[in-house]
């Protein structure tokens, strides 16, 4: 099984699409409203919670891009979720270079496509999500720590 982060046990969210989970961890509402109050500092309450909203968003989409081309495979996906730290995909490894590459890419670009639309559409709030995106783009193609770029990074070593 492949984890971005190791499993904790409380999960808040019983909701599932499919045969996929989807976690919440009571930290990822912690995330958000830490995000939302710094938002909201910045753009008011509402466009705040909003921004703050479509961000976390942001981030479980670009998990759900893992999950869906994982799955196109026939790569077993497990679960997508939320905690502090980020987002995670549980999900079997794949023997094929390629579908492990294509699955790891999926991610950011989601990300890609959402700070594209964001970026089209006036206002304070998608501008800030365009921008979130962007760097959730930029920073997961860090090979650093447990990220699509570090999980790239392998990919490419392994040859």
């Amino acid at each position: 099984m492949h984890t971005d982060h190791p499993r904790v046990k409380v999960v808040v969210s019983r909701l599932r699409v499919g045969n996929i989970r989807i976690e919440l961890k009571p930290s990822a509402f912690v995330f958000f409203v830490c995000m939302a109050a710094t938002l909201a500092v910045l753009l008011g309450w509402p466009k705040g919670f909003a921004a703050a909203a479509m961000i976390t968003s942001s981030v479980l989409l670009h998990e759900c891009g893992h999950a869906s081309i994982a799955r196109i495979w026939g790569v077993n996906v497990k679960a997508v979720g939320l905690s502090f730290k980020g987002g995670y995909t549980v999900r079997e490894r794949s023997h094929r270079v390629a579908v492990e590459a294509l699955t790891t890419l999926a991610g950011p670009c989601v990300n890609l496509g959402l700070y594209l639309v964001f970026a089209h559409i006036a206002g304070r709030v998608s501008a800030w999500v365009s921008f979130s995106n962007l760097v959730l783009l930029v920073a997961n193609l860090i090979p650093l720590g447990p990220s699509d770029g570090f999980r790239l990074w392998q990919l490419i070593r392994s040859f």
